[in-house]
């Protein structure tokens, strides 16, 4: 990975995540510790899912793109080739 900016997460079902992250937004995967966590190529950055059955809060706050959870993150994709990995992917 790139960039040194890194974010540690709770993921809850690991698998599950995973998948979202591989075969929807096609990142890489690098290292992890079976059932524990796995690190993310998130454009260049770390992104580490670990698995957690913790629950987030619901707080949600309304911006100028709607009304969006807090805490969150992402990245800018264009809406086609986003589109079409949820096409493919089968999830």
């Amino acid at each position: 990975m790139s960039n040194s900016f890194h974010l540690a997460i709770p993921a809850g079902d690991l698998e599950k995540a995973e998948a979202f992250y591989t075969k929807i937004l096609e990142c890489k995967t690098g290292n992890r510790e079976k059932d524990k966590w796995v690190d993310v190529d998130f454009w260049g950055n770390e992104l580490t899912l670990h698995q957690t059955s913790m629950k987030l809060p619901r707080e949600r706050h309304d911006v100028d793109m709607g009304d969006v959870p807090v805490p969150h993150f992402g990245v800018h994709l264009k809406k086609l080739k986003l589109t079409l990995s949820l096409t493919k992917s089968n999830l």
